[in-house]
């Protein structure tokens, strides 16, 4: 029993003291994505999200994003509920479903309050994505012939990211 609750107790502090500058949650807003982030150092950190995106035609698609981001300014805006930050960044964005291919280049601007108390940070951020946007798609002839067509754009939709970011800090 003892060496149990030992294995137990070194696996506790082992993912602890590994997990430090981890970060994980929750963005909604034109998106629903799982978010990852790893802050390798003071000013620099590394975000991958993951889920759903209303950003294009042809309903819901799934969405990956990519991003390097860089800790601008930290505000004392408001000492006893914690520290203000605002960030930038830029990455890479894929998404689709379907017939619909989007990449592109992505950028970030966040604004967002990284609670004292509580190892929580929510935040307000603008991800504009620019890239083309390949839309694949089946239509028939009058004699019931199906043929398949391409058309190629910019992803206007892209520039109308916005969202709340919830994480919880290890």
């Amino acid at each position: 029993m003892k060496r149990i609750i030992l294995f137990f107790a070194a696996v506790v502090i082992t993912t602890t003291a590994l997990a430090q500058g981890f970060s994980v949650g929750l963005r909604a807003g034109s998106t629903l994505q799982l978010v990852g982030q790893y802050q390798y150092n003071r000013t620099n950190y590394v975000e991958g999200r993951i889920g759903v995106s209303w950003l294009s035609i042809g309903g819901s698609n799934s969405d990956i994003s990519l991003l390097h981001n860089w800790c601008i300014c930290s505000m004392d805006w408001s000492p006893k509920a914690g520290e203000w930050f605002f960030d930038a960044g830029i990455g890479a964005n894929v998404n689709g479903h379907r017939g619909l291919t989007c990449f592109g280049v992505m950028g970030l601007a966040r604004l967002g309050l990284k609670f004292k108390k509580v190892p929580l940070s929510l935040s307000l951020d603008y991800s504009p994505t620019f890239g083309p946007e390949i839309y694949r798609y089946e239509y028939y002839l009058s004699d019931g012939t199906p043929q398949m067509a391409r058309t190629a754009g910019f992803r206007y939709f892209g520039l109308y990211n916005g969202g709340f970011t919830l994480t919880y800090n290890f």
